[in-house]
């Protein structure tokens, strides 16, 4: 597909592929997977600091002895919950893998 010169070139209007058979795109208001993404990151998030909180509790206050693998679960946990924040993120500001591809920045 050519397009004549000087014509300008809007790639938010020209697709890719044609949809299969019986699917209307949506581009205005695509279908999103962000809410389920989102619940299902903070109940997993929530239930593993609760086990790294009740780990911790034990080791510290029942053993009276913390190890390395102690010190390497409790900054695995900060480094997850990290990166779930930046997910959760983009999952709500429309970028990534929730949300059907498409060009959100550019005007039409």
């Amino acid at each position: 597909m050519s397009l004549p010169q000087g014509t300008p070139y809007d790639p938010s209007q020209i697709p890719a592929l044609q949809p299969p058979p019986g699917v209307i795109p949506n581009f205005n208001d695509p279908y999103t997977r962000g809410p389920v993404l989102i619940a299902l990151s903070a109940v997993a998030i929530a239930i593993m600091y609760l086990f790294v909180i009740i780990r911790l509790y034990c080791k510290v206050w029942v053993h009276r002895k913390v190890s390395w693998d102690d010190r390497k679960s409790t900054l695995k946990a900060l480094a997850t919950g990290i990166a779930d924040f930046c997910e959760v993120t983009c999952t709500i500001a429309a970028v990534g893998f929730s949300v059907q591809t498409s060009l959100r920045g550019v005007s039409s």
